[in-house]
């Protein structure tokens, strides 16, 4: 590696660490770079950093980064600059890691190590909420302050968060990261126990914080994941699916017996089967989302305008608040775009796994995590905001950038193996 790019390489590795302090730290913002606008500028110099790390790649604009930059066009007449500037950002790293990969590992090590971080922040709070009380709170974001303390003091483990969503979220990207190194790392009998420790120990988070869809999702994400990459063994394949499952569900159960902490987000399934409730009061959300849909049913009501107008909050299931905010154009563009992701992701592991295509560690690593995170993602739509969360949605347009750089790999391979015969 010449001098120049290894210095294109290290401004783009810091710039994706830059980037992701900025993602993960949301809730202390203030106290880490004092104001918003100093954490905006903290972020725009990352970008610039990231940018110049692919610098020499060409670009590769194809018709669905197009469609993702006409997507802003449903945003910017809501005239909230900050969700803007989000949106911008997401589009940012959509084409950077379109363009390039090679920081994948980067990333995923990033991530890896947030998850970790978390992972015991949530159980050390969990042991001692006082420490929490007394030396995280204060450096919340002030709005978070008084729900931070009532989450703690009712079990609702928020980590190093203010708020046991957010904590749910990085978890579960976190997990992503574990389960990547567990697949694509796996030479090294103690590296591969490792990475199989932390899963685990992520997993007891989860179940530790009482956030159910957090759980669920991740761990379905997982076995998705799992599920194609055997797709090369398909006789033993389901009994070994099966085999995980039982000695997983049977792990759950020993540990929730010894440590009854960990039936903190089993015990919020009970009860809200005993109580019939299974959305929650969501459903009086939806219905009215409904409503407000079938009054503009082709163009919508404008982006956030249930959250600005209505609800005074986003819905909680981002398919229909597409529906009441952009109506059925937007609502079939971007469920288009989310199936296209996840159907293109399937298809180029399939062709990886299958030795039909030749995949290098960093592409390797992308394939895997990619597929992971839209999964999560797309089902996450369904009970949560992950497309207005500013977390959840840049960490999804990296996974999007990241399976439309292997697309542009996989139709150049397919057309010289059919040029070749």
């Amino acid at each position: 590696m010449n001098s120049k790019i290894k210095g294109s390489y290290f401004f783009g590795t810091i710039g994706i660490i830059m980037i992701l302090i900025f993602t993960f730290f949301l809730d202390f913002r203030k106290s880490i770079f004092g104001s918003t606008s100093v954490a905006h500028i903290f972020a725009i110099i990352g970008f610039i950093f990231l940018i110049m790390g692919t610098s020499k790649s060409s670009p590769k604009i194809a018709v669905v980064d197009c469609i993702w930059f006409i997507t802003i066009l449903f945003v910017i007449p809501s005239n909230n600059y900050g969700y803007i500037v989000k949106y911008i950002f997401g589009l940012i790293l959509l084409i950077t890691f379109n363009r390039n990969i090679d920081f994948s590992k980067t990333f995923i090590k990033v991530i890896y190590i947030l998850g970790i971080i978390f992972t015991i922040s949530t159980m050390i709070f969990y042991l001692n909420p006082n420490i929490y009380i007394n030396k995280i709170v204060p450096n919340l974001n002030d709005y978070l302050r008084t729900d931070a303390i009532i989450m703690i003091k009712t079990n609702r483990q928020p980590g190093l968060t203010g708020h046991y969503s957010t904590n749910g979220m990085y978890l579960a990207i976190g997990l992503g990261g574990a389960l990547t190194s567990f697949i694509a790392f796996n030479k090294k009998k103690s590296i591969r126990y490792l990475n199989l420790f932390w899963i685990v120990l992520i997993i007891a988070a989860l179940l530790l914080i009482g956030k159910r869809a957090h759980l669920v999702f991740s761990i379905l994400s997982m076995f998705v994941v799992i599920w194609y990459y055997k797709c090369d063994k398909k006789k033993d394949r389901l009994k070994k699916f099966i085999g995980i499952i039982i000695i997983l569900a049977i792990g759950v159960y020993i540990a929730i017996t010894k440590i009854p902490a960990l039936n903190n987000t089993l015990n919020r399934f009970i009860q809200t089967a005993e109580s019939g409730d299974f959305l929650m009061s969501r459903g009086m959300f939806y219905q009215i989302s409904m409503q407000y849909f079938f009054e503009k049913p082709i163009m919508g009501n404008g982006w956030e305008y249930m959250m600005s107008n209505v609800l005074d909050h986003n819905v909680h299931n981002v398919y229909i608040q597409l529906l009441a905010e952009t109506g059925l154009i937007g609502f079939i563009v971007f469920s288009s775009l989310f199936v296209y992701g996840i159907v293109n992701t399937i298809k180029i592991m399939k062709a990886f796994i299958i030795k039909k295509m030749n995949f290098s560690d960093n592409e390797k690593i992308a394939i895997i995590f990619s597929l992971y995170y839209q999964i999560f993602f797309v089902i996450y739509c369904m009970t949560g905001n992950p497309l207005y969360d500013e977390q959840t949605f840049l960490i999804y347009m990296i996974s999007y950038g990241m399976m439309l750089n292997l697309k542009s790999k996989y139709i150049k391979e397919m057309k010289e193996k059919n040029e070749n015969g």
